[in-house]
């Protein structure tokens, strides 16, 4: 449990450096005058995308591991 928190720990911040440059290249893909707000976000999700997702599902886990283990407990102390 403890590596799993370190390695989302390590997402989250991989994401949080990873910040400042995706709204650099967001910000440079709307440089055109017939861009729109979607190229900003296919800008920023290049960069930004993988790391997000990683870090999305991993914390998806960590909320079921933390249900599934508070479930087991509930059940055995109520019998």
């Amino acid at each position: 449990m403890k590596r799993f928190l370190l390695v989302l720990q390590g997402c989250f911040w991989l994401n949080i450096c990873l910040l400042p440059l995706s709204f650099f290249i967001g910000v440079m893909a709307t440089d055109p005058p017939d861009s729109t707000e979607f190229d900003f976000w296919k800008g920023f999700l290049f960069i930004q995308g993988i790391p997000l997702i990683v870090f999305v599902i991993g914390f998806f886990i960590l909320v079921v591991i933390n249900n599934k283990k508070i479930l087991i407990y509930n059940s055995v102390v109520l019998m």
